[in-house]
């Protein structure tokens, strides 16, 4: 199974090193979403969320898959 790299764009780049095994696009999407809630969550627990930041993933070769928007990742209500 291919590796995957998803990386966090913050204004700045936050390079994944290792990676994660998954299975295709579809476990790479469920991935990318679970990693921007997870860093949400850690952002509110500061006081702060920014929904302009985003996960960007790349395949081994470095080629583009998936970028993400946080904003994207929850649904937002009033």
């Amino acid at each position: 199974m291919p590796r995957y790299f998803l990386h966090l764009k913050d204004g700045n780049r936050v390079d994944d090193e290792d990676g994660m095994v998954l299975d295709g696009p579809e476990q790479v999407r469920e991935e990318a979403v679970r990693s921007a809630r997870d860093m949400m969550c850690d952002q509110v627990r500061q006081g702060r969320l920014s929904l302009k930041d985003r996960i960007e993933v790349e395949d081994e070769a470095g080629n583009p898959v998936l970028t993400l928007a946080f904003r994207d990742a929850v649904q937002l209500e009033e």
